[in-house]
């Protein structure tokens, strides 16, 4: 029974390391030309009002990991809520679909950033990348959390180079901040609302935390916290870098770029290839703990007996869910070779805010039901009813968007 279980070695740093890391790479790196596309000069609010339809949700998950500090995370939430046969099956499936999405997306910018460095095709860095990172996260979790840690460091650094070299080429004394901020026009907002929407996608890696609550010293404080410092120190990079993009660089130019950070980079700091390396490891490190996230999931599902048993096996060394981590990143792959970029990042915005409005609306019953202990974090039951109310705007109105 020992031998079969993960080993609590994980802090808060780490898990804010691994947090930031799993959203930064997710995100903008990959997506801000397609953002800036759909809402121009209005990028910026679109990531912000994209934050704050996430910090809704991020609050409804922050009290159910201190009350269910458990890795299968939402197939737990959802068990306790809705109470409905089948239910942590079915939401396992789902989110590992979501999460496989995810991965498959960032896996898909890859070769954007790759190919003024070195073309070996689509198919090859999706490939290369996925080789690579099956061999650190089967390393093991501590050796695997620290690349994570040191691919974050080089992320947040690329976004940082961005904004030191390029707010001081801002002349902000005649700058026209209305060109930033949408009128009462139903264009001007569909244009923010929808830029919000493919941003969800920007945001997603925060719940991914809670995964690790089986391998977390004390999960009920930590995990919070950790959700807490990642969700402030995105908005903030996001906001600024997306401030600066569309300020120096017309949107339209920007949605023509498929390295658009390089691109910008190259233009305010007239130095060649550094973002394109720096974007390249914050790619893999968002595909990285995706890839661990992926495979906690699968193993934590194996364990419930959801799944079949050897994908509940640890490696004998490195004490890693080797099985199911090989099993995510053949699926991953696979999905690269179907589907674009834009395609999977818009599949993933869709099926996180239906798992998210199913998690807020599970906590809004288990408040009802179980009260929690006085000693956890608890947010009020306005919480989640306008978190569910929130995604739920935000998928029909990109529905009727897209159709």
């Amino acid at each position: 029974m020992e031998r079969n279980r993960l080993p609590r070695q994980i802090g808060l740093l780490y898990l804010i390391f691994y947090g930031v890391g799993n959203v930064v790479g997710a995100g903008i790196y990959i997506l801000l030309g397609k953002i800036a596309q759909i809402s121009g000069y209005y990028t910026p609010i679109a990531f912000l009002l994209a934050s704050l339809a996430i910090l809704l949700t991020a609050l409804c998950y922050a009290e159910l990991s201190a009350r269910y500090p458990h890795s299968a995370a939402e197939a737990i939430y959802l068990q306790e809520g809705l109470a409905l046969p089948l239910i942590p099956q079915l939401s396992a499936l789902f989110i590992i679909v979501g999460a496989l999405l995810s991965s498959a997306a960032l896996v898909s910018g890859v070769y954007g950033y790759l190919r003024p460095l070195i073309d070996i095709g689509a198919v090859g860095s999706s490939l290369a990348t996925l080789t690579l990172l099956v061999l650190i996260a089967l390393w093991g979790i501590k050796e695997s959390l620290f690349f994570n840690a040191i691919f974050t460091f080089m992320e947040i650094l690329g976004l940082g180079l961005i904004l030191w070299y390029g707010l001081p080429q801002i002349d902000f004394a005649h700058l026209d901040l209305g060109r930033y901020i949408p009128k009462a026009d139903p264009k001007e907002v569909e244009m923010v609302l929808m830029g919000s929407f493919l941003a969800i996608y920007a945001y997603i890696g925060f719940e991914d935390i809670t995964k690790l609550s089986d391998e977390t010293k004390d999960p009920r404080r930590s995990i919070p916290l950790a959700i807490f410092w990642t969700l402030a120190i995105v908005t903030i990079l996001y906001v600024g870098v997306a401030f600066v993009a569309v300020t120096l660089i017309p949107p339209q130019q920007l949605a023509q770029s498929d390295e658009v950070l390089a691109t910008l980079y190259q233009r305010i700091a007239h130095q060649d290839y550094l973002l394109n390396i720096i974007a390249l490891f914050s790619i893999l490190n968002g595909t990285l703990v995706q890839l661990i996230m992926v495979s906690r999931l699968i193993y934590a599902g194996a364990k419930e007996g959801w799944f079949p048993s050897f994908l509940a096996k640890l490696h004998p060394m490195t004490k890693t869910p080797w099985s199911a981590t090989l099993i995510g990143a053949a699926l991953i792959f696979l999905l690269t070779l179907w589907l674009d970029l834009l395609t999977l990042a818009q599949l993933t915005s869709y099926g996180i805010l239906i798992l998210f409005s199913g998690v807020d609306l599970s906590l809004l019953l288990i408040k009802r039901k179980k009260p929690a202990p006085p000693s956890i974090y608890q947010v009020p039951s306005w919480v989640p009813i306008a978190a569910v109310t929130l995604n739920i705007s935000l998928m029909v109105l990109a529905l009727f968007w897209h159709f």
